[in-house]
Formats: structure tokens, C-alpha cells, sequence
């Protein structure tokens, strides 16, 4: 029912079309993410989640705690997932940003009615966030459109 997950993210910008540049390839690093995540398997498909973040960003390094309910739910060769996320991130002096996130998914499995190992799938997902820092609130959205492979049951890119 225990289960422990870790992430190591990075984002590196190698072209800028804004209007004060040229136009051309220029390398910028921008952060690093550390995610560790501890999982609770309420059910086969409801799991309870806590995790921590460190980013090492160009501006400024950050701390988060992240807490989270999911689940499944498999229809028709369809796989769809709900995730509520809430977070707290703290910034050294400045105030801290507090958001509320909820993801939708939705992953195809590209042959047959179900993901099956060493296959290819489709997945997307819609985010809604909610963020909130001192007086300033924000909504953002987010969506995606990825192209998978399930290596093993652990192992996907």
C-alpha cells in the first residue's frame, strides 16, 4: 500500500522570439527540480500523497510542500485520471504562493483496448491552478498533448 517516488526535472531555454532579442539560439539554464513523494494506496484506483520539492532556479532557490488525492478510472480502452494537488512554496523574505491545482487526464493506448508493456500511448491533460500570494490571486491553465511508451510497469517515457 507504501510506495515512494522521486523526480529530478530540469528546464533549459535554447531559443527566445521575444522582442528584445535576436532571434537565434541562446542557451539559458533556467531551474532544476528535486520531487520526493511518499503514496498511500487507499484503494486500487484512490492513492493519498505528501511530497516535498526543492528547486535550484537562476533567480531563486525554493522550497515546497505538496499534498494530493488521485484516481483512475478505465472506460472503453480509455484511461482517465483526476488529480487534486495543493502546494505551499516558500521563497526565503518573500511571501508565500499557495496554489490549488486540479489535473484531468485522459491515455489511449494506441494498440488494442489496453496499455499493455512495450507499447505506444497518447495521453492529455487539462490543469486548471489557482494561485494565490499575499493579496495577488492568478488562474492559470495548462494543457498537454504527449506521446508515450510503456517500457515496464515502472518504466515509461
Amino acid at each position: 500500500r507504501w510506495s515512494v517516488f522521486s523526480k529530478v526535472e530540469s528546464r533549459q531555454f535554447f531559443y527566445d522570439d521575444s522582442l528584445d532579442q535576436s532571434n537565434s539560439f541562446s542557451y539559458q539554464y533556467d531551474r532544476t527540480d528535486l520531487q520526493f513523494f511518499t503514496i498511500y494506496k487507499l484503494t486500487p484506483l484512490w492513492k493519498i500523497a505528501i511530497g516535498y520539492q526543492y528547486r535550484f532556479a537562476k533567480e531563486m532557490n525554493s522550497n515546497r510542500t505538496i499534498q494530493q488525492i488521485s484516481t483512475i478510472q478505465k472506460i472503453s480502452g480509455w484511461r482517465f485520471g483526476h488529480r487534486l494537488r495543493l502546494d505551499q512554496t516558500f521563497f526565503g523574505s518573500e511571501m508565500p504562493v499557495f496554489r490549488t491545482r486540479y489535473r484531468f487526464s485522459a491515455e489511449l493506448a494506441l494498440e488494442g483496448t489496453e496499455l499493455d508493456i512495450k507499447e505506444f500511448y497518447l495521453k492529455s491533460t487539462l490543469e486548471p491552478l489557482w494561485i494565490v500570494q499575499g493579496n495577488q490571486q492568478e488562474i492559470e491553465l495548462r494543457v498537454g498533448l504527449f506521446f508515450g511508451y510503456l517500457f515496464t510497469n515502472l518504466n515509461k517515457l
